[in-house]
């Protein structure tokens, strides 16, 4: 009897007809450290949904009006160990947990800078080039608004849970150089902490 019980009552937690959170409490890092961040840059491609375009590789030519630095594959941290007092620990993450991160970043970004290794459009080499790049982020298919550079430190800080938190960047760089046309972009994130992060772009001619 009490078999049979036990069976149904596994059979109704797992078909979502009783709430898991009836059993256990879940308990989720609320806040994320961001750790690492790839940097691409490719040209537009008429008709590729973002971030399906090919990437240039170190010596490609492009004679593209604009380019590409996409920031993705944002790792992060989540502070504190998920604790699920109950024998379904697993289940529970998976069936009722919502994701972590849910307060945001711990440590929030102060600054992103990006930067060309050689002299752009008037520019010298290290030297910001926030002029000539217009942000987006890809939060949810109705967010195609561009924004400043400056502004990209708000946008990271303002996002919540995993989901939102690891959806990718695009920085849409123009015009092209007129001045040099080998070009190689650096991108640095600097944290409250005062801890930096960086990674550089493929090296490439820009004609």
């Amino acid at each position: 009897m009490y078999k049979k019980l036990f069976v149904g009552l596994l059979l109704l937690l797992f078909t979502g007809l009783v709430p898991t959170s009836c059993f256990f409490k879940c308990e989720v890092p609320d806040h994320a450290l961001l750790q690492e961040f790839s940097l691409f840059l490719s040209e537009p491609v008429r008709g590729a949904a973002p971030f399906t375009e090919p990437v240039l590789a170190n010596g490609a030519r492009t004679i593209a009006a604009a380019l590409f630095v996409s920031i993705g594959q944002l790792k992060y941290d989540y502070v504190s160990a998920p604790s699920l007092q109950s024998l379904f620990a697993n289940q529970a993450l998976a069936f009722s947990c919502p994701p972590p991160g849910r307060l945001g970043l711990k440590d929030q970004v102060e600054t992103v800078t990006l930067t060309s290794k050689g002299v752009f459009n008037g520019v010298p080499a290290g030297q910001p080039l926030d002029q000539f790049v217009r942000c987006r982020t890809y939060n949810s298919f109705t967010d195609t608004l561009e924004f400043p550079l400056d502004q990209l430190p708000t946008s990271i800080n303002k996002r919540t849970y995993a989901t939102d938190l690891e959806s990718p960047v695009r920085l849409r760089i123009s015009p092209k150089p007129l001045d040099n046309a080998q070009q190689q972009f650096e991108l640095r994130v600097r944290l409250q902490s005062g801890k930096e992060l960086m990674q550089t772009t493929s090296a490439i001619i820009w004609e």
